[in-house]
């Protein structure tokens, strides 16, 4: 970023504000450093003499272009009565840096530094301000639907700042996960990776995001139940009816069929749990001739 600085007098004596930035992102929860320094002006001439001047009172306020006289501040260095949340790094010198803790949807807005000396010759304040924009995490993925077998990506964004570097921590129903980027893959899905994802700046849970919901289908197995037509040998499945009336039987000599419950078929091919059902069922070599079919139940 770029420094802001604002004179009231021409030459080397003038004073000065210096923001170190004119606008800065926060998200919600998070602490934010506002770097500022001063110069202050050291004297005035009056009555042909050279007064010295001395600062007496260094305030910081928001969304008010000079910040005096009456004007609500977030710090008053004349004040006993501040809010925990602002803290003043600086002092009455030089350095006037900000310090925002737990920082809330309401602080979003700009924020001006004063200084008042003595004599009114040195109040001064930099009317450009620091612009903050207060936002919430989010945590989303790159894929609007998913299902098993898949890789998703969730990140961990806000609605419109970027942030080049952030260390933030994920959760999945409340259990930490491990990693500290603000993307975190996933991959190869199955039904247990559905769950309930957010992310938050890592130590801070106060800026903990709203959970992202990720369900993943399970596989779903074909659930026909009844009568199956299957090879003696390989047991593939070839036939399937409610009931065995209308089948032609003469082609269907190697076959046998055989009353199955749901689940018991995964892509026409007979389950383990189905064959062995099978096995103890028939005890003696099943024959099937001419039109006379053995039904084993």
């Amino acid at each position: 970023g770029s420094w802001s600085f604002m004179f009231l007098l021409p030459g080397a004596a003038a004073q000065t504000i210096r923001y170190r930035f004119g606008s800065t992102c926060a998200v919600r929860g998070s602490t934010v450093i506002l770097p500022c320094y001063f110069t202050p002006l050291k004297s005035f001439s009056h009555g042909g003499r050279e007064i010295p001047l001395r600062i007496v009172r260094v305030l910081w306020c928001k969304n008010h272009q000079i910040c005096h006289k009456t004007t609500p501040s977030v710090y008053d260095s004349n004040s006993t009565a501040r809010e925990p949340r602002f803290r003043y790094l600086g002092n009455m010198e030089a350095n006037c840096t900000l310090q925002i803790r737990d920082i809330r949807m309401e602080d979003e807005g700009t924020f001006r530094f004063r200084m008042e000396a003595d004599n009114s010759a040195g109040h001064f304040t930099n009317q450009a301000g620091v612009r903050i924009s207060v936002m919430k995490l989010k945590s989303s993925s790159n894929r609007s639907e998913v299902s098993r077998g898949q890789t998703v990506s969730l990140q961990c964004t806000t609605s419109t700042c970027t942030f080049t570097h952030l260390e933030v921590t994920w959760r999945k129903d409340g259990h930490a996960l491990p990693g500290n980027g603000s993307a975190l893959q996933l991959g190869p899905l199955t039904a247990k990776d559905s769950g309930n994802y957010s992310c938050a700046l890592r130590g801070n849970m106060e800026t903990q995001s709203e959970p992202f919901s990720l369900q993943v289908e399970e596989e779903e197995e074909e659930e026909e139940e009844g009568w199956f037509w299957f090879h003696l040998e390989t047991f593939h499945v070839i036939e399937f009816n409610s009931n065995t009336a209308g089948v032609d039987r003469s082609n269907l000599t190697d076959y046998l069929v055989y009353y199955l419950g749901a689940g018991n078929l995964v892509n026409r091919e007979l389950s383990q749990k189905a064959k062995l059902s099978i096995y103890r069922s028939i005890f003696v070599p099943t024959l099937i001739h001419s039109h006379e079919l053995w039904v084993m139940t």
